[in-house]
């Protein structure tokens, strides 16, 4: 049967603006994501450093560690989650952090920042600091966090403070394991992301474990 000329014409039209649509999808995912992260970087510089004594230095704790007294400085008493931004150098990762109270927004927007696990530590605190990030897609951030080695820097800097941590491990393990999110008896670092297997791109999960080192003074920014 042939089809009439008009109607050629307007399903040729609907496939070419489809294309543009969803050749442009992808695009708009990721300048979405980086105007969030624009966002995030505008509310982290609106809040007020804190106040650095003038004889400071960097405190360190050994683990395990189960208070934070000793401390010469005398750190923020965090109640919720502060306004958080994680770097790894060695990877080129600079990321600003946003609490979720669903995870399953990961599944839902690829281009979903860091996310905070709910009820998880706050920085620097002893416990574990549990943060998850996409593997890939427009927020990409952890791509590469299989390239960590044991001692590499992840630094979660707030407003007034660098919490420094070094990798302690790098493993992989099931997507149901949530032993590694749990809580631990010293200052931890947890990020996870996930581990492709085959066309599957979320089948296990990469994990790293990273303990505090010390936090020193910033700027604020």
């Amino acid at each position: 049967m042939k089809l009439p000329p008009k109607l050629i014409t307007t399903l040729g039209v609907f496939l070419i603006i489809s294309g543009l649509v969803l050749a442009g999808y992808p695009a708009w995912l990721w300048v979405e994501g980086r105007l969030e992260q624009n966002r995030l970087a505008r509310e982290f510089a609106g809040n007020e450093p804190a106040l650095v004594p003038d004889d400071y230095f960097p405190g360190e704790w050994e683990r395990p560690r189960l208070s934070r007294v000793e401390t010469p400085l005398e750190l923020p008493e965090y109640t919720d989650f502060p306004a958080t931004k994680v770097i790894i150098p060695k990877i080129n990762v600079e990321a600003f952090v946003v609490k979720v109270t669903d995870l399953g927004v990961f599944a839902r927007r690829s281009n979903q920042p860091p996310g905070y696990y709910p009820h998880s530590a706050f920085p620097g605190e002893v416990g574990n600091v549990a943060i998850a990030g996409h593997r890939g897609g427009p927020a990409g951030f952890f791509r590469n966090l299989d390239r960590l080695k044991e001692g590499d820097l992840i630094i979660l800097r707030t407003n007034g403070f660098d919490y420094n941590y070094t990798v302690e491990r790098v493993w992989i393990t099931n997507p149901n394991d949530w032993q590694v999110v749990e809580s631990t008896d010293y200052a931890a670092l947890t990020l996870t992301t996930c581990e492709p297997v085959g066309t599957n791109t979320s089948a296990m999960r990469l994990i790293v474990r990273a303990i505090f080192r010390d936090v020193v003074a910033n700027d604020g920014t």
